[in-house]
């Protein structure tokens, strides 16, 4: 999957539905296998438009996920009626983990509460093995950060893909033929 960052400002007032209409015309890459990324703080201006734009965009396929959460004061009974797959706990709730009792209690509260609610969550900019341990251990399905990669170009990233597709293939030929 590919995600995307949009601005909520270009989700509520620009065109980003006949964008993704368009970048997705002619290619052969499923919308369901997008995610649109917005921030929490987008929420702050109209909630209700906020919520109904992001149903129409959920309706053309891609996944929508709610970056840098735990960052704005979006409220909670907002947070229960939007389509959305995945929460990102913020990096500044990581930076410090497992060695801060608070940060430790927010991402536990994140966890729960995406858990509560059927999302799945990211734990961002993580850098060390205890962070991505703790986060694992709480529960947490993804993470982003220096530990796993310096963001690269997309050049890089796509002879990346390219190699581990050929690598992968390659393993696939070694595999004894099951059959059922």
């Amino acid at each position: 999957s590919i995600s995307v960052n949009i601005s909520g400002l270009h989700l509520i007032v620009g065109t980003v539905l006949a964008d993704l209409d368009a970048a997705l015309q002619g290619r052969h890459f499923p919308a369901e296998r997008m995610q649109i990324e917005l921030t929490e703080s987008f929420l702050l201006g109209d909630p209700e438009l906020a919520i109904k734009r992001l149903n129409e965009l959920r309706d053309r396929g891609p996944g929508i996920v709610i970056d840098d959460f735990g960052t704005g004061f979006t409220s909670l009974s907002y947070v229960k009626r939007l389509p959305i797959d995945k929460l990102k706990i913020d990096m500044t709730f990581v930076k410090d983990l497992p060695n801060s009792a608070d940060d430790a209690a927010i991402a536990m509260t994140i966890v729960s509460l995406a858990q509560g609610l059927n999302l799945r969550v990211v734990g961002e900019g993580v850098q060390t093995q205890a962070q991505h341990d703790f986060l694992r251990d709480l529960g947490c399905h993804f993470a982003q950060g220096y530990l796993y990669s310096r963001p690269v170009t997309a050049d890089r990233m796509t002879r990346f893909l390219a190699q581990r597709l050929a690598e992968s293939e390659e393993q696939a030929g070694h595999w004894p033929n099951v059959s059922s």
